[in-house]
Order: C-alpha cells, then structure tokens, then sequence
C-alpha cells in the first residue's frame, strides 16, 4: 500500500534460529494514508480518497457512529471493470468504477455489512460525463451472485450537476460504479480504418521498408504473378532477406467525436514461409502498447499457414475523440526468410457521438 499505510505480519524466531507462525496481519496507519480508513464503534469518520492515477474524480467516505461494531479497516481502490462488468443494457460507463473492502486482523470481509448506512459522495470531472444525459446518473454496486450491476439498496440523496457531484448511501461495500443514459447518435458497428482491405488508395498507409520500395502487394510482389491476399487483390508482405529488415505499415486513426463503449480491432494473418536461421516478429500496437506479437517458428507458421481472423478487444485502449495510431511492426534478422502477411485490418467501435463540439466545450468549463 503506498503512502503511510500497510499491513504487517509477525514471524517469532527461537533461539535456535527456527521460525514459527506468522501472526495475524495487522493494519498499520493514520489519518495521513492516502487509500485507507480506520473506523471504530465508538466514533464516527469521514475520509476523502484521491485518485493518483486518475484525475478525473474523488471520492468521500463518510461513516456514522455506531456503523460498526469491532474496529474496521476501511480500503479504497480505482480500478477498470473486471472481466464481464459491462454497463447495464442502454447505459454508458461514465468511467468512474471503485472499490471499497472492509479489514480486520488484516483479512478481507467480502460479505461485511454495515449496521446503518455509510454516505459515499463522488466528485467527478466534466469529461467523465460528456455523451451522457447526466441527470439520469446513478449509482450501482456490482451483485457477485447475480453477476451484474445493481441500484438495489443505493439511494442517491444528493445529485448536484452545477458541482459534478453525487451522494449515495449504502450498507454493503464492493466494487461501486455510475452509469448514466447516452445522449447523441449511436455509434453502431462504425469502422474508422481507411482502405482496411489496402485495396483503394496505399497513400492512406505509412509503409517503410528497409529492403523493399513498399510492403502493401499485389500479384507483382510474386514471381507467380498471382495474388496472394486474403479477398481482392492486395495485402501487406513482410518478407525477410539477405539483409535485416524492420518495415512497417501504419495508419493514424481519427476517432469519433464521441463516447467509445466498445472497440474492436480484426485482421486476417498468415506465416507461409517460418524462419530458418533467424528470428523474424511481427507485433501489432496502438499508440505504442502492444496488442500482438508472434515469432514466425516453425509451430506458428503452422498454426498461420492459412489466412486466420484475429481479433482483441481494445475497449479500454480506444479514447473518445482523440488521434491514436495503429501500427504492423515486422523485424527480421538478416539472412532469415521469414515472411508475414497481413490483410483485411478493421476497428470496429460502438457506442455514442456527442451531438456538437461546443456541448462537449461547456462540459469542460464547469
């Protein structure tokens, strides 16, 4: 835990030198530590928690007297959604997901209740709620049974949207999130690549090569003169050689002006020729962080040795708005035949655009 807050065992050692049991973990910690709480029968508490990797939001913690009945260790998390926490169905995820567990003796107290209700207030950026209707903004705890979110036992009772700020109450802890209605025109199944099957316009790509004039073929790239893409007549050829080679192909993607709920990128891949005597890797990115990477051995250019559709989720990758680059990186070792194709690369997003730029703007001034 960072800040001045952590949990501790003990571990008695005998004169021997032998060790026994640990101990119980143990809390250890004060008003300062950033992410933690302490709460006792005998005295209420109120804590306001800052997020450090996310400025978009606070959240403030208020316990009444008597909303415990043994000393309780009280712990803050921001985190992104788990596997399977997706919004509730017509919703949008204003991007504000916490988790607040309860401690004692150091153990976590999944099923911990409160003996009266706890206050929880969220201050959140203008951003956070752009593309929603935010009056409809509510609160919801995520139901380990049901598996979904749920307004059960959340009153909100207090929503003031001139201060972006919304009180809740509650008895349970866990993973706590807003949802909100979206406002704007549907992003429905939209693909934002240009010339994905590299067919219409290469100019629409970046391509270097070290070796080779392009890396977007057609049947002239084979001494057979056929064509090997995926559907129509061109694809990306990286090919290894005499010489090492780093080549790429790259597009900068403009994003809708909106609220991106899903992203989903797709490509056709294929290995026809592995390596022999070196390493060839072909990696695929967006703004930098990897989605893909994979060597061209022997075992993967069997499992490749037909055009295969890959895909991956870049939901949490994918930002509303913004410019982001997506890139087909190959390097091979000189000497080495590896060759890579790649065809058909789509990024397909859902979600809502936000109806004009200057609502977005007045967000943003609150």
């Amino acid at each position: 835990v960072t800040g001045p807050c952590y949990f501790y065992r003990v571990m008695p050692v005998d004169k021997s030198g032998d060790t026994t049991t640990y101990s119980n973990s143990v809390f250890a910690g004060d008003e300062t530590c950033e992410i933690a709480a302490t709460a006792t029968p005998d005295g209420g508490i109120t804590k306001t928690f800052t997020a450090s990797t996310n400025s978009l939001f606070s959240a403030t913690l208020s316990v009444p007297t008597g909303a415990v009945s043994e000393t309780t260790t009280l712990l803050y998390t921001l985190h992104a959604p788990g596997s399977g926490q997706t919004p509730p169905d017509g919703l949008a995820n204003t991007e504000m997901l916490i988790n607040v567990t309860a401690y004692r003796g150091g153990n976590p107290l999944p099923d911990f209740v409160f003996n009266t209700p706890v206050a929880i207030q969220l201050d959140y950026a203008s951003y956070a709620v752009a593309g929603t209707i935010e009056e409809t903004m509510a609160a919801y705890r995520w139901n380990r049974e049901d598996q979904q979110w749920s307004t059960d036992g959340l009153p909100v009772v207090d929503h003031d949207q001139v201060n972006n700020r919304l009180v809740f109450t509650t008895t349970k802890l866990g993973d706590f999130a807003l949802f909100a209605q979206p406002s704007g025109e549907p992003i429905s199944q939209t693909q934002v690549i240009q010339d994905s099957s590299f067919e219409a316009d290469p100019s629409l790509w970046q391509q270097k090569s070290n070796n080779l004039p392009f890396v977007i073929c057609d049947n002239k790239c084979n001494y057979s003169g056929a064509s090997e893409a995926h559907i129509g007549e061109h694809w990306v050829a990286f090919r290894g050689g005499m010489q090492a080679e780093d080549a790429y192909v790259r597009q900068t993607l403009a994003l809708p002006f909106g609220r991106v709920l899903t992203a989903t990128l797709s490509f056709w891949f294929k290995i026809p020729v592995p390596s022999k005597s070196g390493v060839g890797t072909l990696s695929v990115s967006l703004d930098g962080t990897e989605i893909f990477t994979v060597e061209a051995t022997q075992a993967n250019a069997t499992t490749y040795s037909k055009f295969t559709k890959l895909s991956f989720d870049l939901s949490d990758q994918v930002r509303n708005g913004r410019i982001q680059l997506l890139s087909f990186d190959a390097s091979i070792q000189a000497q080495d035949e590896s060759v890579f194709y790649i065809d058909d690369a789509t990024l397909t997003l859902e979600g809502y655009l936000i109806p004009e730029k200057r609502a977005y703007l007045a967000q943003l001034s609150k």
